[in-house]
């Protein structure tokens, strides 16, 4: 094949096709360049689409004109015509270098025809990638900076507010609808009937009653960016939950009621407030049944011939749960609270660790530009520090995770202890059902008379 033969390639994305980097600009000067080199040009291949994406048409055909052997060189105004992964471009390089073709850069003014050019081309790709990653993490910490300083981060407005200079601020009407939305949710409504009768979709209602933003607090990180770009919903203990600048709407005794409703709410409507909750030891649902009087009875016929009276076991269950404390073992708050503070300064020792160790891969760089280290020792070092920087956010989720659990248990035994005094102040039966199904699990009997309780909280 004659050495002299050159291929181009142009690629515009659909939402970048500037004047100044349009597909006819692209081909002016990359048939230019050919024109200088004296190179007889055999194809020009063209995309319109991203260069996230490795399945581009023209992309594709050009590689297999490539191991066709059609051309000697391929020509672009820039490396990120043919992709923004660098792992993509070396991937590229290596299967030019194995079919024997060369790769000329207009822009980054690279010929890999040279050794200079091969040398340049590789250190291009490591030094673009280990930019982007510095933008990432500069970009994520100054997000994350403002979250936790409560500040507003962008995105939708939260249903209950507006926006003013970038400010979060009361709208007086909607907020009206977020106090009784929470309201009614307590009292056993479901949110299908509170969204008709409010006129909020079933999705801001969902979200409305399941956010502690509406306490006035700011919670950051509901979803993360992957390695390859998409997005994925974050676990709760990933979030990042501080104080907000906005004024809250709903106290979190509320929020913590509503959140405990969503937990787990019986599906009908009954006298019997104990439906769902019960079991026969051998593990057969007991229901309620009205004959001359209201009792619970098994559901299979064979197992369990024994009725219970409604009366004296909802009693009993009652009397256990509004004296829990006599019951229920306290967890010595002041010692998790210790717990706590230990590891928030560990957390905090670890953070000044990770600054220094993005200091020194941000050195890296410029040792590797002065020609102080080699390519080969910038890439082992830097996935030497990555792995350090991996290492401590993982101690560091271990930490903040261990933190939310106890801060769970906690919370956990305050709502118990709120549910309890409801229960002491209500007469309604939904309501009290409603509360029951919250606190409790199950409830097994273990023989005819004795029985165990399975608590949710």
């Amino acid at each position: 094949m004659n050495n002299k033969i050159a291929a181009i390639y142009i690629r515009v994305s659909t939402t970048y096709q500037e004047e100044g980097n349009s597909l006819e600009k692209q081909k002016e000067r990359c048939l230019q360049e050919a024109k200088e080199k004296g190179y007889e040009v055999s194809q020009i291949y063209t995309d319109v689409e991203s260069g996230s994406k490795d399945d581009r048409t023209g992309f594709l055909q050009m590689l297999n004109d490539m191991k066709e052997h059609n051309f000697h060189v391929l020509i672009v105004t820039e490396f990120s015509r043919i992709s923004r992964k660098t792992k993509t471009l070396l991937e590229f390089l290596e299967q030019f270098q194995n079919h024997g073709v060369d790769l000329i850069s207009i822009t980054q003014k690279i010929d890999t025809t040279t050794p200079v050019g091969k040398l340049m081309f590789g250190l291009t790709g490591i030094l673009a990638e280990f930019e982007r990653d510095q933008t990432r993490v500069r970009v994520k910490h100054t997000l994350t900076s403002m979250a936790k300083s409560g500040k507003f981060t962008g995105g939708v407005v939260p249903y209950g507010y507006i926006l003013e200079s970038k400010k979060l601020i009361i709208n007086p009407e909607e907020s009206k609808k977020v106090k009784l939305a929470y309201s009614l949710f307590i009292k056993g409504r479901s949110k299908l009937s509170i969204s008709k009768e409010l006129n909020i979709p079933l999705t801001t209602l969902d979200r409305m009653l399941s956010t502690p933003f509406y306490t006035g607090q700011k919670v950051y990180n509901k979803r993360a960016t992957t390695p390859n770009g998409k997005l994925r919903v974050t676990n709760k203990d990933e979030w990042i939950i501080a104080n907000g600048e906005h004024e809250a709407i709903i106290d979190e005794d509320t929020f913590k009621l509503a959140s405990a409703m969503n937990i787990k709410k019986p599906s009908k409507e009954s006298d019997y407030i104990l439906t769902g909750l019960l079991k026969c030891y051998y593990g057969h649902n007991i229901y309620g049944k009205k004959g001359s009087k209201r009792y619970y009875i098994c559901s299979n016929d064979e197992c369990c011939k024994k009725s219970i009276d409604s009366e004296s076991l909802e009693k009993s269950i009652l009397d256990q749960i509004i004296n829990f404390s006599s019951n229920k073992t306290i967890t010595d708050i002041s010692y998790l609270e210790q717990i706590k503070e230990q590891n928030i300064k560990q957390i905090k020792k670890l953070e000044l660790n990770k600054v220094e160790l993005n200091n020194q891969s941000s050195r890296l760089l410029n040792l590797v530009l002065g020609g102080v280290i080699t390519e080969e020792e910038f890439k082992s070092k830097k996935e030497e520090l990555s792995e350090s920087i991996s290492s401590i956010d993982d101690t560091i989720t271990s930490l903040t995770k261990n933190n939310e659990s106890m801060k769970v248990e906690v919370d956990n035994q305050e709502l118990f202890q709120q549910l309890a005094e409801k229960l002491k102040a209500t007469l309604s039966k939904k309501e009290i059902k409603n509360i029951l199904h919250i606190i409790i699990k199950e409830i097994r009997f273990i023989n005819d008379f004795e029985y165990t309780i399975t608590f949710n909280i």
